[in-house]
């Protein structure tokens, strides 16, 4: 009984030995990407060629893909579903590719190949030699797909259904594509590493002229770095990305998303960013030519990373301070470059960052807003009172345009720089246009905030921003959102832009009318499950915009 026992335990082992190697060395997509189907790109081709007046602009592409092909046109290949290509790995073996085409008819696809290669016949897998050269590839049929490979073996293991492996990707995309870094084998993975951790290593090395301090804090800093890009590698998931153009709403956008491992450290800090808040909501506008904000929470190996090239830049500061900086400025230069980095590292150490951009600009207007987080008023108000010191010091006749501690409204107290415009020249005239006649600067300063306004009607615009951000609280907010208007931007030369830019400047500007409101470049940084998505959109006013150009370009060489 127990002979046979032991036989039975030794086949099971054998057994799982064998399954385990099977399953290491299964073969698994490492990267994918796939392009729209024939006809949504012809039909792309003639929805761009709308714009620019020209609607059947894919005539000319199938009248030379008639000549190609002698009038067989895409014999076989199935119009209506995408292609692509797919990279694979299994262990520790080199990773191979293979290119995915939809096929109706598999044998129609291979005699339209007949055209230009010698096709012969090795078992399912054909060989294709080009007549006029040498190096072939081979092709086999996967169910409803052709596939194609440098080498016949890359073909043992294709997807029955490629584009599945994409994913969930948005339909009507001209380029989707996905990098499964999970699958990545552990051979490669350690040699990309491997490169990696050579990198900073030859980074580390002392270098020429480095101190013996700047050189400890530089190695401290990339110390703390290998093991974070390290981590990071091992745990991220998948990178995806997808190009698409919305024919129905005119815009085109671009997504690129980044995924960690679920429960893994790196997914975590990403899941961050779904907790961004800001307290500078107020400082929106509708109308800006510009708006940008920044907000998030820093995990703690980012903070350590931080504070150490904080401290690194400090020590090089100060020792180019004492070697390129005349005597009598070093003081000065020293305290500002210390309570810079001080409030820096306050900053970092609070764990959180928060900050928006505004410019709002016209015929005659120009006005710039800018909101941060600084974690220390106090020490940033210490900072700018030193450096007008050293500005009034040197120059005292500009007591008369500096005025420190202006007013107090509330929490914020305010600087204010006033410099008068002559308008002597051009450019004086134009920005007397713009500002007014003289050039405002407000500074408020909070407990732990900071503002700062230019241009026209500088105070009172930034007092109503200030305003409304009390008013709003905390708001949840993307880490990252930033918006360009580009019709202020047209209006704005039009107006006041070199006489050889206003015509062209005039004519976007009265094409973007056409489409009020939709006239904008937005990037936003979006949290989603386990990772962050990259979102780049032109709306549709931009889309026409880019049209018309085409057409003001190549109509004067047709007449």
């Amino acid at each position: 009984m127990k002979r046979i026992v032991s036989m039975f335990m030794a086949v099971a082992v054998v057994f799982s030995m064998g399954l385990f190697q099977a399953r290491a060395a299964e073969t698994k997509p490492i990267a994918a990407l796939a392009v729209a189907s024939y006809n949504d790109l012809i039909g792309d081709v003639n929805f761009v060629g709308s714009l620019v007046e020209r609607p059947q602009l894919s005539t000319g592409l199938e009248g030379l893909l008639a000549i190609v092909t002698q009038g067989k046109g895409l014999a076989g290949f199935d119009k209506t579903r995408p292609m692509g290509a797919i990279v694979q790995a299994s262990g520790d073996e080199k990773p191979t590719a293979y290119v995915f085409l939809p096929v109706t008819d598999f044998k129609a696809a291979l005699d339209l190949l007949k055209l230009y290669t010698k096709v012969d016949s090795a078992g399912d897998v054909y060989k294709l030699t080009p007549k006029d050269g040498n190096k072939a590839s081979y092709v086999k049929q996967q169910g409803t797909w052709a596939c194609f490979a440098e080498k016949p073996e890359m073909l043992a293991h294709c997807e029955e259904d490629p584009v599945a492996v994409l994913g969930d990707l948005e339909k009507n995309y001209i380029v989707a594509g996905r990098v499964f870094l999970a699958n990545v084998p552990e051979a490669l993975r350690e040699k990309l590493i491997s490169g990696v951790k050579a990198g900073i290593a030859k980074e580390a090395a002392k270098k020429d002229g480095e101190s013996d301090e700047e050189f400890a804090h530089r190695k401290k800093v990339l110390d703390q770095i290998e093991p974070y890009i390290v981590r990071v590698a091992g745990e991220l998931d998948q990178v995806a990305l997808s190009w698409c153009l919305d024919r129905t709403a005119e815009k085109t956008y671009v997504d690129v998303s980044v995924t960690a491992k679920a429960d893994t450290a790196t997914a975590k800090e990403m899941d961050l960013a779904a907790k961004s808040t800001t307290r500078f909501a107020g400082f929106h506008a509708k109308n800006a030519a510009l708006n940008a904000s920044w907000a998030g929470l820093i995990p703690p190996v980012k903070q350590e990373i931080a504070a150490g090239l904080i401290e690194g830049a400090r020590v090089k500061g100060l020792s180019d301070i004492e070697k390129k900086t005349p005597e009598s400025d070093r003081a000065v230069a020293k305290e500002v470059l210390n309570g810079s980095a001080d409030l820096l590292q306050k900053i970092v150490k609070s764990g959180r960052v928060d900050g928006t951009l505004t410019v709002l600009v016209g015929p005659k207007l120009a006005t710039g807003l800018l909101a941060g987080y600084v974690a220390d008023g106090a020490l940033l108000d210490k900072m700018l009172h030193s450096i007008a010191g050293a500005i009034l010091a040197e120059h005292p006749e500009a007591a008369q345009f500096i005025k420190l501690d202006a007013e107090t409204e509330g929490p914020v107290h305010f600087h204010k720089v006033s410099v008068p415009l002559n308008g002597d020249n051009s450019d004086q005239q134009n920005l007397l246009q713009l500002v007014g006649e003289s050039l405002d600067v407000v500074i408020g300063i909070g407990k732990q905030d900071a503002f700062v306004a230019v241009g026209r009607n500088a105070e009172a615009t930034l007092k109503k921003a200030i305003a409304a951000s009390t008013k709003a609280g905390s708001k949840s907010v993307s880490p990252l959102e930033v918006s360009l208007a580009v019709k202020p931007v047209t209006a704005f030369v039009a107006a006041v832009g070199k006489p050889e830019e206003r015509a062209s400047a005039a004519m976007a500007d009265s094409e973007l009318k056409k489409t009020p409101g939709k006239n904008h470049i937005g990037l936003s940084v979006r949290p989603i499950s386990n990772g962050v998505q990259m979102h780049l959109e032109v709306e549709q006013g931009l889309v026409r915009l880019f049209g018309r150009l085409i057409v003001a370009r190549i109509q004067p060489t047709e007449n």
